[in-house]
């Protein structure tokens, strides 16, 4: 079987870029025959950040290497006519002649797409070809992106979410015109050591923007840090917030206790060095930094938001859940964990078992039996 992956930027960092290269890299690794084909809109470097398995396809739309925030000739970006802005600010009119000369060339038995703009272009340009949608974001916190799914989905083979309760939120606006499933994500196909539990470092990781709601966490750190002697806080990542974040410790007087090392390319590594996970996101699809932290039995705190955590942690068992955007609560569920070693450790554990849910070729295989059953007309097991 034929399978494509159109994303935005296979060259950039970030969960929805990891996930889809996991992905891939995953239905090849079956070994059942199948070619797989990543479709990237930009190319804004030589290669991926992350690991692709030599037998995938790299297919670029707009090959030419260039900053984001440029046009094809150096000026600034100016609006795309395929995609309204309000839909998906990412696009510009420098892509749409790219998009709509290359996307209709891709020959796939099934195409996947991973953001409702991606999903309204797979449909124009290749109207013939079954597209199954992956949400990777928390469907019911979208704003510029829900018009065009709502619109389109009941034109794909199948939307997939992250967990029953986006799909059930999902449902109700759209009834039965769509088909609905629920797949994971898996986690990437790394070893991840496990953790002592003994160094003293509150780690997260993820792009520095405002949704992350870092400023949260350290906020929350900032009222336990006297009580935590030697414990330090470290986010990894970069983004435009960094400089507010580090005047935000400094305001705090906590500078000399948290770190911002910006992006690594072996964060299974920092995992096995942190010993509590904390995530603080106003809205999450399913994190991959929680799944991560599990994987290396990192127990986890974080706000319960909207979707996405508590389909992960479950509560006083893995990790903790606090209500969302009560920093106390977040300050109090890091201090608890870090005062207490046995309640770290048992929870530790526990995340140690749950990860193994997440395993790559375990969820290729339902991946599997939905592009099948798709191809076929039928129904996935």
């Amino acid at each position: 079987m034929k399978v494509a992956y159109l994303v935005f930027n296979l060259t950039g960092p970030g969960g929805t870029t990891r996930s889809v290269i996991s992905q891939a890299n995953a239905l090849v690794g079956l070994d059942h025959g199948h070619e797989v084909e990543l479709v990237s809109v930009v190319r804004q470097a030589d290669e991926p950040l992350y690991e692709v398995d030599p037998t995938i396809r790299l297919t670029w739309l707009n090959s030419t290497v260039r900053d984001p925030q440029l046009n094809a000739q150096g000026g600034p970006t100016q609006p795309s006519r395929l995609v309204p802005e309000e839909w998906d600010a990412q696009f510009d009119a420098a892509m749409d002649a790219g998009i709509a000369a290359g996307l209709p060339k891709i020959d796939a038995d099934v195409i996947v797409t991973v953001t409702p703009a991606l999903l309204t272009l797979a449909r124009r340009f290749l109207p013939h070809t079954p597209v199954v949608h992956q949400e990777h974001r928390a469907t019911s916190q979208r704003k510029g992106g829900l018009e065009p799914l709502l619109r389109t989905a009941p034109e794909a083979a199948a939307v997939v979410l992250l967990t029953a309760a986006e799909r059930d939120w999902l449902c109700d606006r759209l009834g039965d015109t769509a088909r609905l499933e629920v797949i994971p994500n898996p986690l990437p196909p790394v070893a991840f050591d496990r953790s002592t539990l003994d160094s003293r470092v509150i780690m997260t990781a993820g792009r520095l923007v405002a949704e992350k709601q870092y400023g949260h966490l350290i906020r929350a750190f900032a009222r336990v840090a006297d009580d935590l002697p030697g414990w330090r806080l470290r986010i990894f990542g970069d983004g435009p917030q960094r400089e507010r974040l580090e005047d935000l410790a400094a305001t705090r007087g906590i500078q000399d206790r948290v770190d911002l090392p910006g992006s690594t390319d072996d964060i299974a590594t920092e995992w096995s060095r942190a010993s509590i996970a904390a995530l603080s996101s106003r809205a999450e699809g399913y994190p991959l930094v929680l799944q991560e932290a599990m994987a290396a039995g990192v127990p986890c705190v974080s706000y319960d938001c909207p979707s996405g955590p508590r389909e992960i942690i479950t509560d006083g068992t893995d990790g903790l859940l606090t209500p969302a955007d009560d920093v106390p609560a977040l300050a109090a569920g890091l201090q608890r964990v870090a005062l207490d070693d046995r309640l770290r450790h048992d929870l530790g554990a526990a995340a140690l078992v749950r990860s193994a849910e997440w395993d790559p070729a375990t969820l290729a295989l339902r991946w599997e039996r939905l592009f099948e059953a798709i191809v076929s007309g039928g129904a996935a097991d």
